[in-house]
């Protein structure tokens, strides 16, 4: 009987994405309740002035980290607070970076669009266990009040190209399991967006890592995380049927 329990739990899971590390938070919160709030209220972050920015992205690790809501990744990639990570309102992105990648007791600072994104952000944060919530600023404002980055970008049609001119660079392919089964790159390495964080050691430190998923957007969760751990990492943006023909794995053989 078990086994036949242990072949239906696995025929229920097959697909499913990697869950997120808050996950596991969750399951201890509901059966023991959730923290309570000072007051039963919400935190209410303060709009902090672009000459407190600097401070709070000084820090090492990931006691503080900014999260940046903009949807338009390009403009993220480009320019960005130091060590910021990419984390959109929409289609429950910013859970699922902060939930994966952060620990419960990180302080936020959330780089928002519009001071109306504050409250269901903070409403969304605190239903994964997250209330750390310290301030926020518009990305206008904080681009300026602080040092800023720009990560490395190419599209997937260059990454051919790109791996010749850094022969042996690793590549990272953080789709599901079973995306990557049905088709890869030759001799990429396989972690799901959400497991990176419980999985670092798994990656290189010192040649350029090369991440990519099936579209853009799961990879661009990942980049940012993994240059804020002092990997140099480049982001390849775009469809994964638009990887150069040459590169992919003949799933019937081994790599």
């Amino acid at each position: 009987m078990s086994g036949d329990e242990d072949l239906f739990v696995g025929e229920i899971l097959a697909g499913q994405p990697a869950p997120p590390r808050y996950f596991a938070r969750m399951k201890i919160e509901n059966k023991t309740g959730p923290a309570l709030l000072p007051d039963g209220k919400l935190p209410e972050p303060r709009r902090l002035a672009p000459d407190e920015i600097s401070e709070f992205v000084s820090g090492e690790g990931f006691e503080n980290v900014a999260l940046d809501f903009r949807a338009d990744r390009g403009a993220f990639m480009k320019c960005h607070l130091v060590g910021a990570l990419w984390a959109p309102l929409a289609d429950g992105r910013l859970t699922v970076v902060a939930g994966s990648y952060l620990e419960a007791d990180t302080k936020l600072l959330l780089v928002v669009n519009d001071e109306s994104e504050v409250e269901e952000a903070v409403r969304q944060l605190v239903r994964i266990g997250m209330d750390q919530i310290i301030g926020w600023i518009p990305v206008e404002e904080a681009n300026q009040g602080a040092e800023t980055q720009e990560l490395k970008r190419i599209v997937t049609v260059e990454l051919g190209q790109a791996l010749s001119d850094h022969v042996g660079a690793p590549v990272l392919d953080v789709r599901s399991a079973e995306e990557y089964a049905a088709g890869h790159v030759r001799g990429a390495t396989n972690i799901a967006h959400t497991r990176l964080a419980v999985r670092l050691e798994e990656l290189p430190v010192g040649d350029p890592l090369f991440v990519h998923c099936g579209s853009g957007v799961r990879a661009i969760m990942s980049v940012p995380f993994l240059a804020r751990t002092g990997r140099e990492v480049v982001y390849v943006d775009g469809a994964f049927g638009d990887l150069p023909a040459e590169l992919i794995a003949d799933t019937g053989r081994p790599d």
